[in-house]
């Protein structure tokens, strides 16, 4: 089995590529998150480029923020099943 990464006599049963999707994710998590909570920024010149109104233009960081944060429903059903009745039943039948 030389295809496999050791360090130590210990062999990773992967090949050493878990590290880089833990890499991958930290980066991904870091982005996302970075965007979400800098949308401040961004909101000046979405109103300069779209020419709507405040209210309308901050709708997009509101729908961002939504869609980060509810994503986890459908990733943990039991807990959800347990929290909030019949919701991941709908959700999971829409995805």
């Amino acid at each position: 089995m030389a295809d496999r990464c050791t360090v130590s006599g210990m062999t990773a049963p992967d090949g050493g590529w878990g590290w880089l999707v833990v890499v991958g994710s930290f980066m991904l998590q870091g982005i996302t998150v970075g965007i979400t909570y800098t949308f401040g920024i961004l909101y000046v010149d979405l109103l300069d480029h779209f020419k709507e109104s405040e209210s309308l233009t901050a709708w997009i960081g509101s729908i961002q923020a939504f869609l980060m944060y509810s994503t986890g429903m459908s990733s943990v059903p039991n807990q959800t099943d347990q929290l909030l009745p019949g919701i991941s039943q709908q959700v999971s039948s829409t995805t």
